[in-house]
């Protein structure tokens, strides 16, 4: 049980509404979107240059806070898919 909120191995998947999820989902996409339109559509190099720049930070942010989700429902014991646990279970 996650701090009172009843997410536990059984609907860890499943805290958020389809709204919410499609949402959060957007936000995340959406600096990936911009910073491809400004290095297409920005005339000067240098502002391309730094469009493409931040599109690469944004993706590091998002990889290392999946990475940290990941771990943490790893760490905590939780799997999300039956083929996780079994893929696992083959391991040990």
């Amino acid at each position: 049980m996650i701090a009172g909120r009843g997410i536990d191995a059984n609907n860890a998947g499943q805290p958020l509404n389809h709204l919410w999820r499609s949402g959060l989902v957007t936000l995340g996409v959406a600096p990936f979107v911009l910073c491809l339109a400004g290095v297409g559509l920005l005339p000067d190099s240098g502002a391309a240059r730094t469009a493409a720049a931040h599109r690469a930070r944004w993706g590091a942010v998002l990889l290392a806070f999946s990475g940290a989700v990941h771990w943490g429902l790893a760490i905590a014991g939780v799997t999300l898919f039956a083929s996780d646990a079994a893929g696992c279970a083959d391991i040990a």
